[in-house]
């Protein structure tokens, strides 16, 4: 017959009054069954938050979310516009002259080539958008200052820029 001490009771009990566990090297829980059970009804639920949460996200209203965010957080506000106005060039929308300084190209057309270079096997440009591709940024905008033209400058260059689908940018986290 084995036998196990219950570290929380002090107590020897037979290996049939422990739960079984594939974690333990002797097949056995750590507490006995009773302790166990104790423990497991006498304590509060504590809810660990998954995710860290950000004061503008606490209403969890997207909209107000963004709006709060863009007239308060200069880095979220350049970087929201030139989302903005790329993907009006993307779309045949609108040519912003400020797309050219920040990609360091002298033609709109050297943005839309190097996109579309670089989209991925089975889409188009006509994928861009909602559930198709998005703009990542291969180094993202979180390592730069924004609000500085030089390092603007680097991170909207053309060389960091590259069209993945959602899903691939969202599985790399924030962008």
């Amino acid at each position: 017959m084995r036998t196990k001490r219950c570290p929380r009771c002090g107590i020897v009990k037979l290996a049939e009054e422990f739960y079984l566990s594939r974690n333990t090297k002797n097949g056995l829980a750590s507490y006995c069954k009773e302790c166990s059970n104790e423990y497991c009804t006498s304590r509060e639920r504590v809810i660990i938050p998954t995710k860290v949460v950000d004061p503008y996200e606490a209403d969890n209203n997207t909209k107000d979310y963004k709006r709060k965010k863009y007239h308060t957080d200069p880095q979220f506000r350049v970087a929201h516009m030139f989302r903005v106005r790329l993907g009006l060039l993307i779309r045949g929308r609108g040519h912003h002259p400020s797309l050219l300084d920040d990609c360091s190209v002298s033609e709109h057309k050297e943005i839309i080539d190097h996109l579309v270079s670089t989209i991925p096997k089975g889409y188009t440009l006509a994928d861009y958008g909602k559930g198709g591709l998005c703009v990542d940024h291969i180094n993202p905008c979180c390592n730069y200052n924004l609000t500085n033209s030089v390092s603007r400058k680097h991170c909207f260059n053309i060389h960091n820029i590259r069209l993945v689908h959602e899903r691939v940018n969202w599985a790399k986290g924030i962008n």
